[in-house]
């Protein structure tokens, strides 16, 4: 997404979404495309990003990924099934159609056109690459989820309450996302 200096023209982009189901945690990255390289492209950088890789990958019925869709024995990219060798894990495809199978990627979309990205004009496919890193690292780090227990996906524990603390606001993303947190009290 953005627009050609040149020529003015609104250019498209494809985000590839990476969601570890039990955590929610969350690895996206715009390409040019959804073709086979960018398909893998997107999922070594997820793996490297999230520091390892899990055991089943639940893919979107992507037709770089999958060669053949069906219900029950859909036909995986040969290209696609290597990578999965190589890096160890299973490869479920999602059904065509059928959302609520890849629904920890298809919420973390909705929340970031609903909360980011239809409120701005992206310029750039590196603007979108920085709007989309400070939207996951905002989404990882400080926003508050019901599945984890009200705490974000990177945090460690339960929040920490201080009565009487003054709570402080911190704008990110010129203040498209407002983060709050309890300031030390001093003693």
């Amino acid at each position: 997404m953005g627009i050609d200096p040149v020529s003015g023209e609104v250019m498209q982009s494809e985000v590839f979404v990476a969601v570890l189901g039990a955590s929610n945690y969350t690895y996206a990255e715009a390409f040019p495309s959804q073709e086979l390289g960018h398909w893998i492209a997107g999922h070594v950088h997820a793996f490297e990003y999230l520091g390892g890789t899990p055991k089943i990958v639940v893919c979107d019925n992507l037709k770089a990924g999958v060669t053949h869709s069906h219900r029950y024995e859909p036909v995986v990219n040969a290209t696609y099934l290597e990578l999965a060798a190589h890096y160890g894990v299973a490869i479920i495809p999602t059904r065509a159609y059928k959302p609520r199978d890849n629904a920890h990627a298809e919420r973390w979309v909705g929340s970031a056109r609903r909360e980011c990205l239809d409120w701005m004009l992206i310029v750039s496919p590196r603007h979108l690459e920085a709007v989309l890193g400070e939207y996951c690292a905002h989404y990882n780090d400080e926003r508050p989820q019901r599945s984890c227990g009200l705490r974000p996906p990177a945090s460690r524990g339960a929040p920490i309450r201080r009565p009487g603390a003054t709570i402080r606001r911190r704008a990110r993303l010129g203040a498209l996302l407002n983060e709050y947190s309890r300031a030390p009290i001093a003693a």
